[in-house]
Order: structure tokens, then C-alpha cells, then sequence
């Protein structure tokens, strides 16, 4: 496979994976925390479905309306965390660019 940067130059998988592990290491905890928050929307989305039609197929699948309903809470409150997570290193970041601004 061949890989390509952002110039279209094209380079070898090895350099690929290293520049893409120094980019990785080069986010912020805001950038990750916002990307969890962005990213989980879509789990939600997809429990719902499954929770949907698990529901309407009752009969034959309780079990997994069940086990999807307990898996909708939970991913509920955790993307109530992430909420608050990416809140306060939002808050924490506006700090400190207020501290270098003056």
C-alpha cells in the first residue's frame, strides 16, 4: 500500500507510522477529551437502534433489549463525564490563555 502526505508526496508505511505516532503524542488533552465526547454521540446512536429494533423483535430478542438498555445507561453517563471533562479543559485552557495574555 502505498501512503501519501498531506503534500501528496508519497512516503513509505514506516515513515507514515512514525510521523503519525508523533502527531498522535502531540494532542492535547482537550483535543482527545472533545473527540470522546464528538465520537460517543455516535455509540449512543447505535444502541438506540439496536435497543429499537430489539424492542419491536421482543419475542425473540428480550435478552439483547435487555443487555442494550443497560448499556444505553451507562454509556449515558459517561458521556455525561465526558461533557464535563471537555467543559473544564475548556475553562482551564481559556485560564491560561488569559495568564499569557498579560
Amino acid at each position: 500500500m502505498k501512503w501519501k502526505d498531506r503534500s501528496g508526496k508519497e512516503v513509505s508505511g514506516k515513515e507514515f507510522m512514525q510521523r503519525w505516532k508523533e502527531g498522535i503524542q502531540e494532542i492535547t488533552p482537550l483535543q482527545q477529551a472533545s473527540a470522546t465526547y464528538k465520537n460517543t454521540w455516535m455509540i449512543i446512536i447505535g444502541i438506540i437502534g439496536g435497543f429499537g429494533y430489539s424492542v419491536y423483535r421482543i419475542a425473540d430478542l428480550w435478552w439483547l433489549a435487555l443487555i442494550l438498555g443497560a448499556a444505553l445507561m451507562n454509556t449515558i453517563i459517561v458521556q455525561i463525564g465526558n461533557y464535563q471533562k471537555v467543559t473544564a479543559l475548556k475553562k482551564m485552557e481559556e485560564s491560561l490563555n488569559s495568564i499569557d495574555g498579560i
